[in-house]
């Protein structure tokens, strides 16, 4: 849950602390969307390796 943290806030703050641009709701929506796109990604492909290793594994050899 850290990581989601990390990766949804962090640019939000660094923006804010470096006053790099401007925080608007369509980069700000823009963020969000991108980081929960590879989350999903990610969480998928976790779960598909572990449907494949479990099959793999409990297999009679």
């Amino acid at each position: 849950m850290d990581d989601v943290t990390d990766i949804l806030f962090g640019p939000l703050i660094f923006r804010r602390l470096a006053g790099h641009y401007d925080l608007t709701d369509e980069h700000a929506e823009k963020l969000a969307r991108t980081a929960l796109d590879g989350l999903m990604r990610s969480t998928v492909c976790h779960f598909r390796f572990q449907r494949r290793d479990a099959a793999r594994f409990s297999s009679p050899a």
